[in-house]
């Protein structure tokens, strides 16, 4: 059985909103942890995002142009995402809307394109690792698996998967990927992120907290950590601001191709 709190997150998960803006609304844990436990609960929700949003990718369309399902929809250089794996992954985030909007020809079409361009981001992302020589090694991935699995009990786990109609296997690539595209957004953007002193010192002054450990005579060490928690929030802040350009960037240079009669068959339908 599932408790009060997992439930919760198990509605996270599965909730549109969290779907449609994984990266960008959960982005502050990508720009500023490394994997490790304070991160887990961030990676788990991601690996079932990754799961429903291009974790089924394969290197190739099959060539049955006859089997609908299997045509591709979305082709970079090294992947594809064919009809079947867009279905799924509409159907999981209408799945999570209400009901009584799902009537309206003009949200269902919305939807649709939020999950292309969802798809579309995924691509361009692992591509870009692809080029920038990144790869999960099974050591790495190992590791963060087994600090996912620490927060739940055997059962927890268990019905969480079940409750997504993930096999295990599954759910552990979609962490590989969740780890490659956090790797190529840490390398790639947030490394890059310029702080200077008088930044830090600007946003001190903004901090209440901080005036009132000076007045009682904070050390030293206190004082550093202070800065050091302060970098990262603007690193953060500037990452998170600086995001949508980088991934313009970044699109410019990887091409991607959308089947245009196959799109305009499955937005209309």
């Amino acid at each position: 059985m599932l408790t009060a709190e997992h439930s919760e997150r198990r509605t996270e998960i599965l909730s549109a909103g969290a779907a449609m803006n994984a990266i960008r609304r959960g982005v502050s844990a990508v720009f500023v942890h490394k994997p490790g436990r304070g991160f887990t609960r961030s990676l788990f929700v991601w690996a079932q995002l990754s799961f429903f949003f291009g974790a089924l990718c394969v290197l190739a369309c099959t060539s049955n142009d006859s089997d609908q399902n299997r045509q591709c929809l979305i082709r970079s250089k090294n992947s594809v995402v064919t009809v079947e794996e867009f279905q799924l992954a509409y159907e999981t985030a209408v799945g999570s809307y209400p009901a009584d909007i799902l009537y309206q020809p003009e949200v269902l079409k919305k939807i649709k394109l939020q999950v292309l361009n969802q798809l579309i981001e995924e691509m361009i992302l692992s591509e870009r690792g692809k080029e920038l020589g990144i790869e999960i090694t099974g050591t790495a991935l190992n590791e963060a698996v087994a600090d996912i699995r620490r927060e739940y009990s055997d059962e927890e786990f268990e019905d969480m998967l079940l409750t997504l109609s993930m096999p295990f296997s599954t759910w552990k690539q979609a962490v590989k990927k969740r780890l490659l595209i956090q790797t190529v957004i840490e390398k790639d953007l947030v490394e890059n992120v310029v702080i200077r002193p008088e930044e830090i010192t600007a946003r001190c002054r903004q901090i209440e907290t901080e005036r009132a450990m000076v007045k009682t005579g904070q050390t030293s060490e206190e004082s550093e950590k202070i800065r050091e928690n302060i970098f990262r929030q603007l690193r953060r802040e500037k990452a998170e601001a600086g995001y949508a350009d980088w991934l313009k960037s970044l699109r410019t240079r990887f091409e991607v191709e959308i089947e245009g009669k196959i799109w305009e068959t499955l937005a209309n339908s």
